[in-house]
């Protein structure tokens, strides 16, 4: 038996990421064990969510879990571990699943006797009841004591999941890119609504107009990268469009499209290695508009 098969988890927090993830591991067939929480009606919940337990004090949970996921609030993790610590936990492994954090946030793990990680799923859960129903394409990424990094990545990998060693070094840089890739792209449609508002659109037909634009866009570079899904001014190396682009917009907007047009620019020479984009390129350094003309 290998050693992911006699993980027995325990969840501190019963929020979105402990829910999800705790019902996602019952359902590939994983033990866990139960729930603890600052109010033992969601960990009640969170235990009938999952056909588990729900615990009363964290004592409870840690006898009975050789592993125990911090799924709570980024600044509540550290307060977490405080109380986890003056507890036996010699030997447990301790997992938070922040995406920004380190394990370093487990202080003194050494003296604990205890195994630290951040194991991070790179997705956006939103659903405390529906999102580890999509869990099976999760990307997972882990960084954290090397005595069992590679248990607690075949226990991903059993599940069907990838997963990557990262180190705590890069750890903020990891978030940072998953920032990009979600969370910045809300700010990019909502410019792009607040542009076609400015053309005269209502709010919904803003949104209706732009959804399969952006269903069709998403899709095609999660499916084949960002290079083969590339289209538009930018791609065609069209100056007189990317001109007239910049002539209408005005502060945030002009320099966020300068900035990412760039980037477009780097990849279409990927995409079109024989095609010269440096008109393009002097076009977007430009910063006097008169010069566009």
């Amino acid at each position: 038996m290998t050693y992911e098969n006699t993980l027995q988890i325990g969840f501190i927090g019963a929020g979105r990421a402990g829910c999800s993830l705790g019902k996602y591991f019952v359902t590939k067939g994983a033990t866990v064990k139960g729930y603890y929480s600052r109010t033992e009606e969601s960990a009640m919940w969170a235990a009938s969510f999952t056909d588990t337990v729900h615990y009363s004090n964290i004592r409870s949970l840690v006898n009975e879990c050789n592993t125990i996921f911090i799924t709570v609030s980024d600044s509540e993790i550290g307060n977490v571990w405080s109380e986890l610590s003056c507890h036996d936990i010699s030997g447990k492994i301790i997992c938070h699943t922040s995406g920004a954090l380190s394990s370093s946030v487990f202080q003194n793990q050494d003296a604990c006797g205890a195994f630290g990680y951040s194991l991070h799923p790179l997705y956006a859960i939103s659903s405390k009841e529906n999102s580890y129903k999509e869990f099976d394409k999760v990307y997972f990424t882990i960084e954290g004591h090397e005595k069992h990094l590679k248990d607690l990545m075949d226990f991903i990998s059993s599940l069907g999941n990838s997963i990557t060693a990262i180190s705590s070094q890069d750890k903020v840089r990891y978030h940072a890119a998953a920032v990009f890739a979600s969370n910045l792209v809300c700010g990019l449609y909502e410019k792009a609504c607040g542009i076609l508002r400015g053309c005269g659109f209502e709010e919904n037909d803003a949104q209706a107009a732009l959804s399969s634009l952006f269903y069709g866009n998403s899709s095609a570079i999660a499916n084949r990268g960002a290079k083969d899904a590339l289209t538009g001014p930018c791609e065609r190396g069209d100056v007189s469009t990317i001109k007239k682009h910049l002539n209408v917009l005005d502060g945030d907007d002009e320099m966020i499209y300068r900035l990412l047009s760039k980037e477009l620019i780097n990849i279409a020479g990927q995409k079109n290695p024989d095609r010269d984009y440096t008109a393009l390129n002097d076009i977007l350094s430009l910063s006097d508009k008169e010069d566009l003309s």
